[in-house]
């Protein structure tokens, strides 16, 4: 390269000088006090970029290079992105056309989408395109779409990205060139350096080694670091459809197989005991015949640091294993990861993926015949769905259960059928089922089942008017919580107590229950449990007259915005409605009371319509219309007697007398 920077610079070649230090001195001497752009595309490493650097303050270099040249002096690093969406089309526009373009302005954006934004990638596109000006955009936007064509596609002329990127991949060592194959069979938006040691089974450190020097290959792109102080790494579109060709083509299928399956069991393995470290329980941890974890110890605990921090960082890796595992047909691994993830779910609220994982586990197990996964995956779907189809999963669950010997899984079962019916205001069979729930965990000694039982018990209690053995229920609910040291339920069991204090008049002792069960809601983030708490406290509040009521209501809905949950924002409106009266805002009162009274009407929730009912019979009598006051007593009456509350129903029916 310096010979023929010399001999553009007008030396004759037989003057040229053979070593390299003395071309490289030569060189500097001739563009001394020159203004010169020197630039040197596509360099593959410092040693062949340093003899070129004209040394001068006169002149300036401009180098391309895969990867960083950080021992180079005096330089300044830019790293280049993919086009944004508008940059890839301008680009595709001035290649293609722009009254192309702007002829199907949704399949430029989509074939720019399609490249990655790679700006090769879009090149070649725009160059296919010229080259058939007649041709409609969609038709290449149609053989983009496969993934396994796609690179196929990427050539025009000499240009090609499968060569761009063979260039790169051919410079790696042996087990760099295998990292990156395998990771890409990964479906997953990203990953942690951690996973490429079960990977390839290699050490953590020599695994971190090899994602950097991918990472440096821009090979991979930093994805940022997770909650759990990990730098992530993801995969270009173009880049992993490549990776994965390679592994196609290199290596063998079981081999394949087995690496996703290690990185599997260090997944399950580690979902697992993340899942005992957190504070919430809503069902007994059953597994199934799990292969061992290739992690080491130090490294397993080193992750699981903080266990929600983790779930919270793999969470789309954990979502993406369980959808390759039902696809790769392998059931019990697929059920025992979503299974694993229950209370993680149920902790951050997360609807669409707790449905998606178990929904597809669910299928696996049904095609595989395995029961017990199939057990466990509807017990997590009840816990989830809606109140009919939750009661449909429990049954089927419970049944399986019990044939198959699990009486933790039973118990869990007969919790979830207590639970739908004593929503839906059949309280004589949730009973009996919430009974059968507590027998079944005492026998099997499933100390969370027996407080998840009487958590539903006292919940039966307090709906039938007998509050003081509600609060009983509540209280060994609480103090079989706290010794299992699950702090979410604990906060939700002083809520409980609580709301019940709250309806025996003893509002100093229902305050502090709430008022000790707010900073625990607070410090885990936990929205659902936060907008209890202080939905209880507002009405606490309101009843006493006081003026942070409605700013605690306010606050109540405003922890839990866009909720897939209808129950918390309409415990929050029926709130507000009643302080509304109290304040004697009685037209504001019936119009947010009769909101509330819609939900819980489509709901089919008999407790809280009758509650709503009364409340609302209040505001009507408040603002002078006893007609339309003895109408939602009387419905509230009705529903009180249909749920066995019948103190509260004749206190009721006291007020429709007065009138």
């Amino acid at each position: 390269m310096l010979a023929r920077f010399l001999r553009a610079l007008g030396m004759d070649g037989a003057a040229i000088p053979d070593t390299l230090d003395e071309r490289a001195e030569l060189y500097r001497d001739r563009v001394a006090g020159r203004r010169l752009l020197v630039v040197l595309d596509n360099a593959e490493g410092e040693a062949q970029v340093r003899p070129l650097l004209p040394g001068s303050p006169s002149c300036a270099v401009l180098v391309t290079s895969r990867t960083p040249l950080t021992a180079l002096g005096g330089t300044h690093t830019v790293n280049l992105d993919v086009f944004t969406p508008e940059q890839g089309v301008d680009l595709l526009a001035g290649i293609a056309g722009r009254t192309r373009v702007d002829a199907e302005p949704e399949a430029a954006r989509r074939m720019v989408e399609l490249c990655g934004y790679l700006p090769l990638a879009v090149r070649i596109a725009g160059a296919r395109l010229a080259a058939h000006p007649h041709r409609r955009l969609t038709r290449l936007v149609g053989r983009l779409a496969d993934e396994r064509g796609r690179l196929d596609e990427l050539v025009a002329g000499d240009l090609e990205v499968r060569a761009s990127l063979a260039v790169g991949y051919h410079a790696l060592g042996a087990d760099e060139r295998r990292a990156f194959r395998l990771l890409s069979l990964l479906e997953t938006p990203d990953f942690a350096a951690w996973a490429v040691g079960p990977l390839l089974e290699v050490a953590d450190e020599y695994a971190e080694d090899l994602v950097d020097a991918l990472a440096r290959a821009r090979l991979l792109d930093y994805a940022g670091t997770d909650g759990a102080g990990r730098t992530r790494y993801r995969f270009h579109d173009l880049v992993r459809a490549y990776a994965r060709e390679r592994a196609r083509e290199e290596d063998p299928g079981p081999a394949r197989r087995d690496a996703v399956g290690r990185v599997f069991a260090a997944y399950l393995t580690l979902a697992a005991d993340a899942d005992g470290r957190l504070p919430v329980q809503i069902g007994a941890p059953i597994r199934g015949g799990a292969p061992p974890s290739p992690l080491d110890p130090a490294l397993h605990d080193a992750l699981l640091a903080d266990p929600c921090a983790w779930f919270d960082a793999e969470r789309a890796a954990l979502v993406g294993a369980v959808v390759q595992a039902c696809d790769l047909g392998d059931a019990a691994l697929a059920w025992q990861l979503a299974a694993s993830l229950d209370n993680f779910f149920d902790f951050r609220n997360l609807v669409d993926e707790w449905r998606l994982t178990h929904e597809r586990a669910l299928g696996a197990c049904r095609t595989a015949g395995d029961r017990l996964g199939e057990a466990v995956t509807l017990r997590g779907l009840a816990a989830l769905n809606g109140l009919d189809t939750s009661l449909v999963h429990a049954e089927r669950a419970l049944v399986l259960f019990r044939e198959l010997g699990e009486p933790r899984g039973e118990a869990d079962a007969l919790y979830r059928c207590a639970d739908a019916h004593r929503a839906r205001g059949r309280h004589e069979e949730a009973e009996r089922r919430a009974q059968a729930s507590l027998r079944a965990a005492r026998a099997a000694g499933y100390r969370i089942g027996q407080a998840r039982a009487w958590q539903q018990i006292g919940r039966l209690r307090r709906e039938g008017g007998r509050l003081d053995e509600a609060a009983d229920c509540f209280a060994r609910h609480l103090a079989l919580v706290r010794a299992a040291g699950k702090r979410r339920d604990e906060a939700w069991g002083l809520t409980f107590l609580g709301a019940v204090c709250s309806d025996q008049g003893d509002l100093d002792r229902a305050e502090g229950h709430l008022l000790a069960a707010l900073p625990i809601a607070r410090a885990m983030h936990e929205t659902w449990l936060q907008s209890a708490v202080l939905v209880n406290l507002g009405e606490l509040y309101a009843r006493q007259a006081r003026p942070e009521a409605r700013a605690t209501l306010e606050q109540a809905r405003e922890v839990f915005p866009g909720s897939p949950f209808p129950f918390p924002p309409t415990r929050a409106l029926m709130a507000l409605g009643e302080l509304d009266r109290i304040e004697g805002r009685h037209d504001q009162a019936i119009t947010r009371l009769g909101q509330a009274l819609y939900t819980w009407r489509t709901l089919r929730v008999p407790f809280w319509e009758a509650r709503t009912f009364a409340r609302l019979g209040d505001a009507h009598r408040d603002a002078g219309d006893p007609v339309a006051a003895v109408d939602a007593w009387q419905q509230a009456c009705d529903l009180y007697r249909q749920i066995g509350n019948t103190a509260t129903a004749d206190a009721i029916r006291a007020r429709i007398d007065a009138v």
